[in-house]
């Protein structure tokens, strides 16, 4: 089954707590997850260490959203750039949205 997990949470939130839990349980389930970064998740990938670990769970496809407004420093792990064209192909093409 085909997942989606949009980050948009910053650090050290309860909500990012309650988006990292979902995506924990997506990988429990062998669910097939994308996730995404955006907005304030992109300091998630400039400075979260936890997220570099994702690999090691089987999960290849981490994107973040280019049009988000705002600059952010060098991501700590390998992550594709998406926009807003494939973005919506990735999400129509999902059977659960975290």
């Amino acid at each position: 089954m085909k997942a989606v997990a949009l980050v948009s949470q910053k650090v050290n939130s309860e909500l990012l707590q309650w988006q990292f839990d979902k995506i924990m349980s997506a990988i429990a389930y062998d669910l097939e997850l994308t996730i995404i970064f955006f907005n304030d998740g992109l300091m998630q990938i400039e400075t979260n260490k936890i997220w570099r670990c994702l690999d090691l769970y089987g999960i290849d496809q981490v994107f973040y959203f280019s049009q988000t407004k705002g600059k952010f420093k060098k991501p700590l792990f390998n992550i594709e750039t998406i926009d807003e064209s494939k973005l919506k192909t990735i999400i129509s093409k999902a059977e659960i949205i975290l």
